[in-house]
């Protein structure tokens, strides 16, 4: 199963994880710590401390570690050991994210998220 991530910035930080086989959960980043879902034994982990977001996220044994800068929540994503996207959680984020045969885009303007994730056929917009 290959995950999607979604992230959006409106005021509320929401990461959607789509898996292939219709898997989806909504973790909500409002300065409430959130941790522990688990898809079909594999775990998820996320925790934030004070809308901070830290800790490491793991889909199928591949880390997604999340670092802050500054302040800033800075989220670095790889898949098969290779970084494909750099999301920085400000009031107006964009990120870009390349893979080998698609493309993802996650844009928003001032505040307000406009994402088109596009994976392996599998479209999800929010």
């Amino acid at each position: 199963d290959v995950p999607l991530v979604v992230v959006s910035f409106a005021g509320v930080v929401v990461a959607v994880v789509l898996f292939s086989d219709g898997s989806v959960t909504v973790v909500s980043f409002s300065g409430v710590p959130v941790a522990d879902v688990s898809f079909t034994g594999v775990a998820v982990a996320v925790v934030s401390f004070a809308g901070i977001v830290v800790g490491v996220v793991s889909f199928i044994g591949v880390p997604v570690v999340t670092v802050s800068f500054s302040g800033i929540p800075v989220i670095t994503v790889s898949f098969n050991d290779v970084p494909v996207a750099v999301v920085s959680f400000t009031s107006i984020g964009v990120a870009v994210v390349p893979f080998s045969d698609a493309s993802v885009i996650i844009v928003s303007f001032s505040g307000v998220p406009v994402a088109v994730v596009s994976f392996t056929g599998v479209a999800v917009a929010v």
